[in-house]
């Protein structure tokens, strides 16, 4: 069920996801459903309101990321399983879980993060669709309000907020690779002191 839904997010597209969840909301709202509703609350208003009208959309933007974090999962830890150490891990009687959550899952993360640090644009470029279909009033609709009046201050502070965005979250999936992997540490020290990318064979 977990690869069908993978493989279905990464079928469809951002904006139709967007206008069937949009659907589904009206839908709700029409049954009585009070708590999914289209429409924006801001959240110094209501934060239970707010909550309700953000699940949605946060998933419409999610999808566009899930299918492939989720296919790169699956490959990364099939992957590592069948490292050497994990079969001696096995051989020595280790518990599964304890297997998997300190052999297994911290070396299989680390291309995931680097996966979510490239997309994260695709997720700024989706969260601009999906706020123009569910009307949020966010930086994504004023963006492209501002493409079709041809406002070219407001398109050169969406695009600066954003290259900002990206740098950060780049930067944080840097550290966060550093921090579970210490070859990239040794790397970038020996790139750092000007040793070259790799350390000596000495």
């Amino acid at each position: 069920m977990v690869t069908g839904a993978a493989l279905g997010a990464l079928v469809v597209p951002t904006f139709l996801l967007a206008l069937f969840l949009l659907a589904l909301s009206t839908y709700l709202a029409r049954s009585g459903h009070l708590w999914l509703q289209p429409g924006y609350v801001p959240f110094t208003q209501s934060p239970g309101q707010w909550l309700g009208r953000m699940i949605l959309p946060w998933i419409a933007v999610a999808a566009t990321q899930a299918g492939i974090t989720a296919k790169l999962t699956r490959a990364a830890i099939l992957d590592v399983l069948g490292e050497d150490y994990i079969r001696t891990a096995r051989a020595k009687g280790l518990a599964k879980r304890h297997i998997f959550w300190r052999h297994v899952l911290r070396p299989a993360s680390i291309p995931v993060i680097a996966s979510v640090g490239a997309g994260f644009g695709v997720l700024l470029g989706a969260a601009a669709i999906v706020d123009q279909v569910f009307a949020l009033g966010g930086i994504g609709q004023a963006l492209l309000t501002a493409v079709k009046e041809g406002d070219i201050m407001v398109v050169m502070g969406a695009a600066l907020v954003t290259v900002i965005l990206i740098s950060l979250v780049n930067l944080i999936a840097d550290i966060c690779q550093a921090v579970l992997d210490p070859r990239v540490k040794v790397i970038l020290r020996g790139a750092l002191s000007g040793g070259g990318c790799a350390p000596s064979a000495r």
